[in-house]
């Protein structure tokens, strides 16, 4: 909601002022400072964008005198002509000078330096439709440079062309080399400054959003990087930049950020108010308005620049109409704080665009506070937003303070009934926890120790005979032939063998360290610790597989034609 307007006139409202008889030369001195050139510029506009130089019209009631107005040519096909006359008074020096149109988004700029006797000397031909190495001097505003000799006067002629019938406003200013060296750099330090407080704003609310995951944070940093990036394509910084041969994506760039400002406003307006808990009413308009600014990008695609503007000034009006219903609906609803908080944030905003329209039709003076006032209300603006933003958290902080202390005055009314409901959750979370943990080290078919058991026994058995050394056993049982078994005689047969192997192994174990693990389907593991010597534990474990054995389970695959197992 915070673009530059463009007020146009039609053609015939800017031949309709009173003819002049004809622009005085500006007279100029070397080291001369800033000089507005509005009382020293004449327009003419041509109608059909075909005339040439040597083609203007001679009479001076065709031409007409700027005064302290910009420059501005309407919409239409035609051609604006600027025409301006420089007076260097010194007998002896010459004067070296900087014309600086004030934008750097007109379509087709043509500037032509005359010198007393008609003849050229200078001319150059550039405008953001073309590639930025085209410009005589690497700014971001259209900017010439030329001299005029001692006591010698030059006429100097710009032509302002137009893509599709759109020309933008011209505010033309005369330095000095060093005025404009000055200027420059107080100007690109403002806009460092703009720039830095913008990022700054945007990497808070980012901070604020990834810490209390509120919508409104998230919608507020994706509307004020749009703004950053539209200012920052607006005011040429980005033609210069990052795509200074890519002039017609930065004339897309330019129309469809305004379009993205407007949706991510919406976004930050509708997250503000949490619109998804109000009306069905209120959520499918808010939802409709955004798509009605998405489409703007359909003739920012097609390269249709005037039409985009004209598109873009009505989602802008849709915009400013969200608003206003939102204040008026937060005003029904009494909720004064946050009426307030949009009206502060968007006024300054509104304020600057209306100093803009009343600097153009000549009410307010050019000065570098009405040229450049929409960078410090959008800075207003952020710094608002972010502060407005900062208090609502907080609100709703007090509100969760004053919800708890309530809470906690019920619990200790209640506090002997919650500590004995507290107690017996607890001791029923523990037993469960009991039977969780005797679950997951458990062999569910045969009801010894799993192979995740087994892993951290067999750590702890390892690491204390390296410690102490304390003698341990380890035996790997395989049951012979298993396979055959099943296919023979049915799994539940299977599961039966398995089990009858886990207690038989079990029955020989007379230690609590001694422990049988199932470690995969018909594998067995058994640490031991009571044997110093591997013969000895080699015969007990030799033992065990006798003792599965002679337990005589039925095995007609088997050699021996019962369920036999190997260590």
């Amino acid at each position: 909601m915070v673009s530059r307007p463009c007020v146009r006139r039609t053609n015939a409202a800017i031949h309709s002022r009173r003819p002049s008889a004809g622009a005085a030369a500006v007279p100029v001195q070397p080291g001369h400072g800033a000089i507005a050139m509005g009382p020293y510029t004449e327009s003419f506009y041509d109608t059909s964008g075909k005339l040439t130089l040597s083609q203007l019209p001679p009479d001076e009631a065709q031409w007409t005198t700027l005064g302290t107005r910009m420059a501005i040519f309407g919409r239409g096909g035609g051609a604006g002509w600027l025409r301006m006359r420089v007076q260097n008074l010194s007998p002896q020096a010459t004067v070296y000078s900087v014309l600086d149109l004030g934008t750097g988004v007109q379509d087709f700029v043509d500037l032509t330096v005359l010198d007393a006797s008609g003849a050229v000397v200078q001319s150059w031909a550039t405008g953001d439709r073309l590639p930025f190495g085209t410009r005589p001097l690497a700014v971001r505003n259209f900017a010439f440079a030329f001299q005029i000799p001692p006591n010698s006067q030059v006429t100097v002629y710009a032509r302002l062309g137009t893509h599709d019938g759109h020309h933008e406003i011209i505010h033309p200013v005369l330095f000095s080399n060093a005025s404009y060296a000055s200027h420059m750099q107080s100007s690109n330090l403002l806009w460092g400054l703009y720039f830095g407080l913008e990022l700054a704003a945007v990497a808070f609310s980012l901070l604020l959003w990834g810490v209390m995951r509120q919508r409104a944070f998230g919608t507020y940093a994706l509307h004020l990087g749009t703004i950053f990036l539209w200012q920052f394509t607006y005011a040429g910084f980005a033609f210069q930049y990052l795509w200074p041969n890519a002039p017609r994506f930065g004339n897309q760039a330019l129309v469809g950020l305004i379009a993205l400002l407007y949706t991510t406003a919406l976004l930050f307006i509708g997250s503000y108010v949490k619109v998804d808990t109000q009306t069905v009413l209120m959520r499918r308009l808010v939802k409709w308005l955004i798509v009605a600014t998405l489409l703007v990008l359909v003739p920012v695609a097609l390269d249709r620049y005037a039409l985009s503007i004209v598109a873009s000034g009505a989602a802008g009006l849709l915009t400013c109409a969200t608003l206003i219903g939102v204040c008026v609906y937060l005003y029904r609803r009494r909720e004064a704080r946050d009426l307030l908080f949009l009206l502060a944030v968007y006024t300054p905003v509104m304020g600057a665009g209306l100093v803009i329209y009343l600097n153009v039709l000549g009410v307010l003076p050019s000065n570098s506070l009405t040229v450049n006032i929409m960078p410090y209300a959008l800075s207003v603006q952020a710094l608002l937003l972010v502060y407005g933003l900062a208090a609502k958290t907080r609100g709703v902080e007090v509100e969760a303070q004053r919800a708890q202390r309530g809470a906690l005055a019920l619990k200790t009314q209640t506090a002997h009934y919650l500590e004995e409901q507290v107690r017996q959750r607890t001791h029923e979370l523990e037993d469960a926890n009991k039977r969780l943990n005797r679950l997951s080290i458990t062999d569910e078919l045969t009801g010894v120790f799993n192979r995740r058991r087994f892993n951290l026994d067999l750590h702890e058995a390892v690491s204390r005979h390296r410690r102490l050394g304390t003698p341990v056993a380890l035996a790997l049982l395989d049951v012979d032939l298993f396979k055959r078994y099943n296919d023979r005689y049915g799994h539940h047969a299977g599961d039966r063998v398995l089990q009858g192997v886990a207690l038989a192994v079990g029955s020989h174990l007379m230690r609590a360290t001694d422990h049988v693990y199932r470690i995969g389907g018909e594998e067995f593991g058994l640490i031991v610790h009571a044997h110093a010597e591997p013969e000895q534990a080699r015969a007990f474990f030799e033992r065990i597989t006798r003792g599965i054995e002679a337990q005589a389970v039925e095995h007609e695959d088997s050699p021996l034609g019962v369920i036999t197992a190997s260590m």
